[in-house]
């Protein structure tokens, strides 16, 4: 795991992160602890037996993993989820904020295309800049 990640989830005081499927990409999501007790504390937020409830808890929370990296960073991805993420020798981690994600570099490299498309079709920059900011449509605001 890259030196700033660590640092940001220790900033945190995360020692303890958690690593899953992700349910958007062809990617696992990375993530410290306090980050998925958020996930579980929301689920309070919805009926015990409701079938909302059961599939946030399947799809994101029932392949779950705890781990700690050791002091370079390094860790082992469960061979569970590494299936999922495609045989690999590399890993890239890309930072989405409070959480990261490791992806097999050439899938991270084919889905940018589709990303930034998609940004665009749905003005989804424009969402994301506070007003008067630069709104990427060739000016300054």
């Amino acid at each position: 795991m890259p030196k700033p990640f660590r640092d940001e989830l220790l900033r945190d005081n995360e020692e303890n992160m958690a690593i899953f499927r992700s349910k958007n990409f062809p990617c696992l999501e990375i993530c410290g602890r306090q980050h998925l007790q958020g996930i579980y504390e929301s689920l309070r937020d919805l009926p015990e037996f409701s079938k909302d409830r059961q599939l946030i808890a399947i799809g994101y929370l029932s392949d779950a993993v705890e781990f700690t990296a050791d002091s370079q960073g390094r860790f082992v991805i469960p061979s569970k989820l590494l299936d999922g993420l495609g045989t690999t020798d590399e890993v890239l981690f890309a930072g989405i904020g409070s959480t990261f994600q490791a992806w097999v570099p050439e899938r991270y490299e084919n889905q940018l295309p589709e990303a930034e498309s998609e940004i665009s079709e749905r003005q989804l920059a424009d969402k994301m800049l506070p007003p008067g900011s630069f709104s990427g449509h060739g000016g300054t605001g």
